[in-house]
């Protein structure tokens, strides 16, 4: 070979090495891109659910705070209903606040904060709806969160929680509960897991499944249901 082949080849040489460390560090650089925004998101996540399970604790401030910026906050209305065996029913209007990022789902609803995406969810906390089925009284709690000034939030928010609680007591009792929720996956297994044996309907016809549980043993039971107002003071 001469040496000006030589001298070429050598350029050529030098000149695919540049090129390949270029887009090995494109690549590199992408990589460590994608960690650090896969890290971001899997952070506010995990600061959204713990802002709602403050929403649910009695014992927490009723003032807090509440950051989205990579994902959104938005709310849907939902629907539960108590069923009983004396013709008093009660049904109850309530609203799920959902925060979503592309595959990060988290969400609030009748008490409980429900991780992950409709079909592949769980509790993050779970809800005190009822007492066991073998409990000498029927204790029913529910939740119910209404909200004021949002339905769609990004950004850094302030929220006020306003609390009240209503009571409704039978000696004797039997009936059903019905839950309406996008997840229904946690609370079916969390009425299992309870003795009871849940359905899964969908009574208006709009998409969205409830939950039913239905209580036959005659007892005592008292209904407790906690209203929350949220207020978005921001």
């Amino acid at each position: 070979m001469s040496t000006a082949s030589r001298g070429q080849s050598h350029v050529v040489g030098v000149a695919l090495l540049l090129a390949i460390t270029i887009i090995s560090m494109s690549v590199l650089t992408m990589s460590v891109g994608t960690l650090i925004d896969a890290g971001q998101s899997r952070d506010e996540h995990e600061r959204v659910g713990t802002a709602l399970e403050r929403l649910n604790d009695p014992s927490s401030p009723d003032r807090t705070s509440l950051t989205a910026t990579i994902g959104t906050i938005s709310t849907a209305p939902r629907e539960i209903t108590v069923s009983t065996s004396t013709g008093a029913d009660y049904r109850f209007e309530t609203t799920a606040i959902v925060y979503t990022n592309g595959h990060h789902r988290v969400s609030t609803l009748c008490g409980a904060v429900i991780s992950g995406q409709p079909g592949n969810a769980w509790f993050r906390s779970t809800p005190r709806v009822f007492s066991p089925e073998s409990a000498s009284v029927r204790l029913i709690r529910l939740t119910a969160i209404s909200t004021s000034g949002f339905d769609r939030l990004q950004g850094a928010h302030t929220f006020n929680r306003q609390r009240s609680r209503t009571h409704h007591s039978h000696d004797t009792l039997t009936g059903s509960l019905s839950i309406e929720t996008a997840t229904p996956g946690p609370f079916e297994r969390f009425f299992r897991a309870r003795g009871y044996a849940p359905s899964r309907e969908d009574p208006d016809s709009d998409g969205i499944p409830s939950v039913s549980v239905s209580f036959t043993q005659k007892r005592r039971t008292i209904l407790m249901i906690r209203n929350i107002t949220v207020e978005d003071l921001s």
